[in-house]
């Protein structure tokens, strides 16, 4: 595993030896990182070095259980498991999926008090299968495929999520009519638009808890046979709750 250098020192982030930590890890490969450290951080703290092709996974945190490849030489903090395949047995991406498939199982196994921790023990005994390393090949090469697809599709949502919002920006300040604006508390917006507030345009309720018990039981049911009863009559028919 990795280590961080002491934060005391502001200049040992200074440098340009990369420094990954658990939350880029994203089952996907790291070519770059947020933060860098120095030379003189490695050598004063438990953090590595580790070359480029080096499968990591994350052993704690937001993202236990996450994996990456290494596409550059890099360090990483403690919360980070780095492994080295032998190359006469296993291909390094062929590990990882490896990893990936039995991510539930590797979490479940986890333990420490409020957050689950994947220990390099439980990771030593994951049992895996090791198939040719030909057919490795192949099938590292078809999931690499899928995982590509997955994130152009997620960078896609991002851009659309990033789009809505400067669209909503420019809508609910300018309207669709090009109208003069006025300033108002919360903002500018078209002259002909009126402030009100929300419980002037809706009525608000809260949730009502469900009942427990026996009782909760019979308003399950109550719900089946109402749903039943729409399938067979393709009408609405109103069920009398006790």
């Amino acid at each position: 595993s990795g280590g961080t250098p002491s934060r005391k020192n502001p200049e040992y982030f200074l440098g340009n030896i990369p420094w990954v930590k658990s939350g880029e890890l994203k089952d996907g490969l790291i070519n770059a990182t947020d933060e860098s450290i120095t030379e003189e951080a490695l050598a004063n703290s438990s953090a590595k070095l580790f070359p480029a092709g080096t499968v990591l996974m994350a052993m704690y945190g937001a993202t236990i259980g996450k994996t990456a490849t290494l596409g550059i030489d890099a360090s990483s903090n403690q919360a980070i498991c780095a492994f080295f395949p032998d190359p006469s047995l296993c291909i390094p991406q062929y590990l990882r999926y490896q990893l990936i498939y039995n991510r539930e199982n590797l979490v479940l196994q986890g333990h420490g008090g409020a957050q689950p921790n994947i220990s390099q023990t439980i990771i030593r005994n994951q049992r895996i299968w090791l198939a040719p390393k030909n057919e490795q090949k192949k099938i590292a090469a078809v999931l690499s495929t899928i995982q590509q697809a997955v994130e152009l599709q997620d960078s896609l949502v991002d851009i659309t999520q990033e789009l809505k919002k400067a669209l909503m920006q420019k809508l609910f300040t300018e309207g669709l009519r090009s109208e003069a604006q006025k300033k108002t508390e919360i903002g500018l917006v078209p002259a002909s638009w009126v402030e009100k507030r929300v419980d002037d345009v809706a009525i608000i309720k809260g949730g009502k808890r469900l009942p427990k018990g026996e009782k909760f039981r019979h308003y399950v049911a109550a719900a089946q046979r109402r749903k039943m009863a729409w399938f067979i009559t393709k009408k609405p028919i109103k069920v009398i709750l006790n």
